[in-house]
């Protein structure tokens, strides 16, 4: 008889949007400023995007946890999420007192690469149980 194998969603997926996400305010944080000291013409003509960084915090905090919680309901390593809090602590500061102390950039830049960590050990937990882990799960 022929099994046949029915897709299911990655378990992963809020990792893979996280991961992104990450990537894409360290991006923000670092390249924006860089481009900005380097090209002061780019300075004069690009207005300021702070309009974007409480969104995608707003965005990003909840789907880091949800995903650090899925990922120890998988994997049962409490690693990705020591290293996604204070990820997510820096990004809450970076958007509410950051700019008022000039370190906006510095505090998201930590706290997105922290979460970026967090989500890649998180992926390679989840992966690593995926084929092994079955039995060792934590319910």
């Amino acid at each position: 008889m022929k099994e046949t194998l029915v897709a299911q969603p990655p378990r992963s997926f809020a990792d893979r949007i996280g991961l992104f996400l990450a990537a894409v305010c360290i991006v923000h944080c670092t390249a924006l400023p860089l481009a900005i000291m380097t090209l002061p013409l780019l300075a004069q003509l690009m207005p300021e995007s702070h309009w974007i960084d409480g969104p995608l915090v707003a965005l990003a905090a909840p789907l880091c946890l949800f995903a650090m919680v899925q990922g120890w309901r998988l994997h049962g390593s409490l690693l990705p999420s020591v290293l996604a809090l204070p990820g997510v602590a820096l990004l809450l500061l970076s958007v509410s007192i950051g700019e008022r102390f000039g370190i906006e950039a510095i505090l998201a830049s930590s706290g997105a690469s922290l979460i970026g960590v967090a989500h890649l050990l998180n992926l390679r937990g989840s992966r690593h149980c995926e084929r092994r882990c079955d039995d060792e799960r934590p319910r």
